[in-house]
Order: structure tokens, then C-alpha cells, then sequence
């Protein structure tokens, strides 16, 4: 029997070895009871191993030389080599050459809902529903305000926002306040800011990075008056925080005690661009009247409108579950801060909660037939507290922080088993095919390597100081091979001449020479602390076809870290940062406490971690209680799908059926 609906649920970021692990320990009971019905397996993701490839690779069963999704930007060949375009933007299927597994059902008579999934706008079908993505944080236009803490006589403020500071005074002038033994406090609170950002350059990442971390009150500037008085009090219960459009108690529009979220706000926004209907909600983290102290968290002002396609569903989605808010799941984690966490998980149900309704609320509205979504919650624990703590044979474990961190993990877990749960009850049936499924995990990151440090050591990369500004910029009339900043990590390109803007090296011999004067030196280049190459594979181009790692968007030269050490992000030489001369020398920094999965191969594992991604499906032609002994590719997903579904696979699928998972005939 064919299925006839489909629910692919993405975690990514989620870890084969921690599903089974956490399943065999109870906390993921919904995970678990699928794994019984159905099949549980590793898969190898494509390379580069990060989000944008990945997700793309799954959703069309191709190698990322085919469908051209390379990481989070990509280079298009005849442009400047340190020009990129982003993969995860409103553009996005415009840039994929590859076609969806949405498509093809649409095709076949489906109904697709296609739920908060990367690199998905614009819709690439006629019928279907669009909403959320197309980034791990939806899309900047869609944010029309960062997060503000609004603060007063403290000094945390909420991870991912900006502090704005506000006066406390006695109330005065206020109508229709009740009795109170204390004098109450007042306050006035802005909601309209704009953030300033500097456009960057390559190797300005750094400077742009302090200037931020600066508390120059210039970034962040009012724009119109719109705002809100509140009132502090305390009643017979606790203190309280009361949010009112102006000096008029029964005005407000929210009532908080410590740890409370408001109901959503709704303002029009006044932006650069006019005004824009936004919304948020405020949370108290702090509160303190006698001390005179205030935290006051406010969401990001999200965009009414945008996100939804077709656009005539927004309105009722908004006005039931809110305005379209990912973002908080990914950034806003505090492995240190037991106040901030509960915040983070806060948010992290809070969005679940809403994909889950609002799949709910179309299955009945509008009959979907495939859903697919993905949330990106465990990706957050990789990057931002990496997996030492976790492991006590690891030589950065801490062991104050193993309790903390092992229920971090665990919570977020069993949060994304949550969302699977009701998502399952709410919206399946026993002709759906269940697949919950990851793009990749993660490997603990300890030494940081500059790679364009050893390019400009090698005298392949040259660095010249711009003469207005003293910033240093590429001299391209004398550099030969670059590792352009920012993601793919692993991507080095041959200052081609015929193909690049600004290209020196010729065709043919000279350019052999170059690649393998780069790999040479990758190999040659040793951790004088371990002795060991941190390189552990480097391809040219041609040879590298074996790892989907072909056509125009592919770089001359890929490379991937042994498991422990990595990339510098923006790739700035260490020679232009603020560095000791021993660091300057091995070309490297440590760096603990964090974690990623770009950069490695999908076969790295170090530790507890591990690089692959985890695959489960059950529902109807899957066998039961099967544990695949070999792991299975990303593209081999889509056709597999495609198949127990009965329609057919992507065009440009390269993946195969994976037979010894289906109950034969």
C-alpha cells in the first residue's frame, strides 16, 4: 500500500547517537514509539556539511554540484572572488537548480505545506502554502526592530538584545490608581529603534565586532515618539510591572510578575520606509522595587505581513497564533544563565507550539497532503555550547559544568520530541508516512586555524592597506589563491585569469602548480603543541566530483579539519588581528566551549559527537523495528519518499530508493 500524505519533520543539528541514547532513556517517547514502528538510521549529509546544502540536498535528492546550493553563499563564477550571494534569502529557490520534492507532489495532486524549511522562497509552486523560513532567523525585512532590554540599575540583560537604559522616578500624575502601600515607580519606554550597521568588507569583521560590543548609545537610534508609560506597584501578591498607553492606569495592555510574557502587541511601526504593522510581547526578567531595579525584555518587532504565501491566509494565522516569529531557538541560549535558559526554553515551546498549531489549523483549513518543516533548535547547543562539557574524556571537560550541560541537551530534546508528539496526533493518520530527520550534527571545535594566515605565509594571498581608510584589503594583482570569508568554510579559490574579474593565475600548468602549491602546504603545516596536521583531506576540483563537489559554484580547492580544529569564520589573518607572537607563528588559537559541523566531513566523529544526521520513518511500506547497520545518504531521502508515495522522484534526484528498508511484497 502507497502512502498517501507525508509529514517530514526536520531537527537540525540533531545527533544519531543522542536520539538513540535519550530515546533509550524515556525523555523522547514520541521519537522512540516511531523508531519501533518504523526504521531508525545514520545518514552521510553532503559537503559542505552545513544547513543551506543540506536542507536543499533533502528536499531534492541532488548532490550540491547539481542543485547549487553551497552553503550559505555562493560564489557565481565571472564575479569578484570575494563576492558572495546569499542562499538563505528571498531569492533562494531562484538560486537552487534542482527541483523540489514539493514540486513533484504538487504535480501529482498534493497539497503541499512547506513549513518554516530553509532556502524555500520564493514559492516555487502554484497551489501549495509557504510559511516562514527562508533562513535559520526568517528574513531581516521581516524584523522591522531588534530586541531591546529595557534596563535600570542592572547589569545583565537578555542574550541577543540591545540594553537601553531608562530612569525609574516616583509616579506622578497618573489616573485611576488603585490604593497601594508603596509609593509606586514610573518609567517611559520607546519602542520605535533603528540599528546601526556599518557595511563591512572582508577583514573588517573583527573591527565591526568590538564597535558593536561597544555601548555607544549612537547605534541605537528613536525614531518617533510611540511608546509606552509603565507603572510599578506592589499589590498584595508581588510586585508587578503594569505597560500602559500613557499615564492612565486602566490603559494598560499588560501586567507582568517576574517570569511573565505579555499576550502579542500590535503597532504601527514608524520605519525609514513609512509605517509597517509590527508585533511583539514583552517578558519581566527583573524586578525589584525597593532597589529601584528593572529588566524589561521586548521581543523583536516582527512584521505583520510577509512570510505567508498565498498572502490571503496571514490575517487569520496572525490573529490566531501571532505574527511569524522564528529565531529565538537558534541565538538565545544561556548554558550559564539558569534565568536567561528558562527564557530560551520559553521561546524555544513558544515556536514550536505555533508550527505545530498553525500545521494543525491548515490541516483542517486548507487539507494538506505533505507537510514539510524543520526547527532548528539542537544546531544551537552544537554552536553555542559545544559538547566538552558533556564528555568527561574530553581534555576541555569541565566537570562544574556536566550536570548543566547534559539537561540542556536533554530539554532540548525532549522539547523537539514534543512538537513531533503533537504534530503526529494532530495531523496524521495511518495512511501518513512519518520521517523526522536532521541535516547534519555537530563536532567540538578546540583550536582555531587562520587559513588565509598560511596562504599569506606562503606568499599566495597578499594584503595591501587601503589608503583612505588604513584598513588592510586584498591586492588581487598579486594574490593567487583566497578562502573567501564567511561560509562554505572549505572553499579555496584560484585567482583564475579568463575567469576572474581580476585574475593572475594562467590556465593549465600554472594553475596545477597553485593547487598543489596550497595542499602541499596544508598537509606540511603541523600543530606544534600535538604535532598533527589539522588538515585531514584536500582536493582539487576534479578530484573531489567523488563528494558531489562539481560544476561553476564548486571551488578549485576543498578541504575538511580533523575533528578539533577549524576555521576562522571571516578567515582574517592573524597577523592583522590583536594576537600574541606565538599564535601569530602556529597560526593558532584555542577556542572552547563551542562546537559546528562545516568545515568536517560527514564521516567526522570526536568523542560523543558526531558529524552525521539521523534519519527515522515509519507509516505504510516501512518496515518495523529495522535499524539500518550502514548509514544512507541525503539524497537518497527524496526518492525514497518519492517512492512510498507512489509519485515521482525530483527531476534531478541523483539519490537511490533504499530498498532494504521497505516491507516486501
Amino acid at each position: 500500500m502507497k502512502a498517501k500524505r507525508l509529514m517530514l519533520l526536520g531537527l537540525d543539528g540533531a545527533m544519531p547517537g543522542m536520539v538513540k541514547k535519550l530515546c533509550e532513556e524515556g525523555c523522547l517517547p514520541n521519537m522512540a514509539r516511531l523508531i519501533k514502528k518504523g526504521i531508525f538510521t545514520e545518514a552521510l549529509p553532503c559537503v559542505p556539511v552545513d544547513t543551506p546544502t543540506n536542507w536543499t540536498t533533502i528536499a531534492t535528492g541532488a548532490w550540491p554540484g547539481t542543485h547549487g546550493i553551497t552553503s550559505f553563499t555562493i560564489h557565481l563564477s565571472g564575479e569578484p572572488l570575494d563576492k558572495g550571494h546569499s542562499t538563505v534569502d528571498l531569492d533562494s529557490t531562484k538560486l537552487c537548480k534542482a527541483e523540489f520534492l514539493w514540486d513533484v507532489a504538487e504535480k501529482a495532486g498534493k497539497k503541499p505545506l512547506v513549513l518554516n524549511y530553509l532556502c524555500s522562497w520564493p514559492s516555487t509552486m502554484k497551489k501549495g502554502i509557504l510559511i516562514g523560513g527562508p533562513s535559520p532567523r526568517g528574513h531581516q525585512s521581516w524584523i522591522l526592530c531588534p530586541a531591546i532590554s529595557f534596563i535600570s540599575g542592572v547589569s545583565e540583560r537578555a542574550p541577543c538584545s540591545h540594553p537601553v537604559e531608562i530612569r525609574l522616578k516616583k509616579a506622578e500624575g497618573w489616573k485611576n490608581l488603585p490604593k497601594t502601600h508603596d509609593a509606586p515607580l514610573e518609567g517611559k519606554i520607546l519602542i520605535n529603534f533603528k540599528y546601526f550597521q556599518p557595511k563591512e568588507s572582508p577583514f573588517q569583521f573583527l573591527h565591526l565586532q568590538n564597535l558593536r560590543q561597544t555601548k555607544n548609545k549612537s547605534q541605537f537610534q528613536p525614531i518617533g515618539e510611540t511608546g509606552y508609560n509603565i507603572l510599578i506597584m506592589k499589590d498584595d501578591e508581588c510586585e508587578k510591572v503594569y505597560i500602559c498607553r500613557g499615564k492612565d492606569f486602566l490603559s494598560n495592555i499588560a501586567v507582568l510578575k517576574v517570569g511573565d510574557w505579555s499576550s502579542w502587541v500590535y503597532e504601527d511601526v514608524l520605519t525609514p520606509n513609512g509605517k509597517t504593522k509590527g508585533g511583539f510581547r514583552f517578558r519581566l526578567n527583573e524586578l525589584s522595587v525597593k532597589k529601584m531595579q528593572l529588566e524589561l525584555y521586548r521581543t523583536p518587532v516582527h512584521k505583520v505581513s510577509g512570510g505567508v504565501v498565498p498572502d490571503k491566509l496571514a490575517g487569520d494565522i496572525t490573529e490566531k497564533f501571532g505574527p511569524y516569529a522564528s529565531g529565538h531557538e537558534i541565538f538565545d541560549i544561556s548554558p550559564r544563565s539558569p534565568k536567561y535558559n528558562k527564557m530560551y526554553f520559553e521561546h524555544v515551546s513558544q515556536f514550536t507550539n505555533y508550527l505545530a498549531d498553525v500545521a494543525k489549523y491548515l490541516k483542517e483549513k486548507e487539507n494538506w497532503d505533505i507537510l514539510i518543516t524543520q526547527i532548528h533548535v539542537q544546531d544551537s547547543y552544537t554552536h553555542q555550547v559545544g559538547f566538552d562539557g558533556i564528555d568527561v574524556n574530553s581534555p576541555d571537560h569541565d566537570p562544574n559544568h556536566f550536570e548543566t550541560d547534559w539537561q540542556i541537551l536533554r530539554e532540548q530534546y525532549i522539547a523537539t520530541d514534543k512538537w513531533i508528539g503533537r504534530l503526529i496526533r494532530e495531523c496524521a493518520d495511518e495512511n501518513t508516512l512519518i520521517g523526522v530527520i536532521s541535516d547534519h550534527a555537530g563536532i567540538p571545535v578546540r583550536r582555531l586555524i587562520s587559513i588565509n594566515q598560511i596562504l599569506l605565509n606562503e606568499k599566495l594571498l597578499v594584503i595591501k592597506k587601503d589608503k583612505q581608510t588604513g584598513l588592510p584589503e586584498i591586492d588581487w594583482s598579486k594574490t593567487k589563491a583566497y578562502n573567501r570569508p564567511g561560509y562554505p568554510l572549505c572553499y579555496i579559490w584560484i585567482n583564475a585569469k579568463g575567469r576572474d574579474p581580476e585574475g593572475i593565475v594562467e590556465p593549465g600548468k600554472e594553475y596545477d602548480e597553485v593547487c598543489n602549491q596550497v595542499i602541499t602546504a596544508f598537509y606540511g603545516f603541523k600543530d606544534t603543541q600535538t604535532g598533527k596536521c589539522p588538515i585531514a583531506l584536500a582536493l582539487k576540483k576534479e578530484d573531489a566530483a567523488m563528494l558531489g563537489h562539481w560544476g561553476k559554484r564548486a571551488s578549485d580547492i576543498i578541504y575538511f579539519f580533523q575533528p578539533g580544529y577549524n576555521n576562522e569564520v571571516y578567515s582574517l589573518p592573524l597577523g592583522l588581528a590583536k594576537f600574541g607572537e606565538q599564535e601569530k607563528e602556529m597560526m593558532i588559537t584555542q577556542r572552547r566551549g563551542h562546537g559546528t559541523h562545516a568545515g568536517y566531513l560527514p564521516t567526522a566523529r570526536l568523542g560523543l559527537a558526531t558529524n552525521s544526521a539521523v534519519f527515522i520513518l515509519a507509516g505504510p511500506g516501512v518496515k518495523k523495528r529495522y535499524e539500518r547497520s550502514r548509514p544512507i545518504r541525503l539524497i537518497d531521502v527524496a526518492p525514497t519518499l518519492s517512492h512510498l508515495l507512489g509519485i515521482p522522484a525530483p527531476a534531478q534526484s541523483e539519490g537511490t530508493v533504499i530498498r532494504d528498508i521497505l516491507v516486501k511484497k
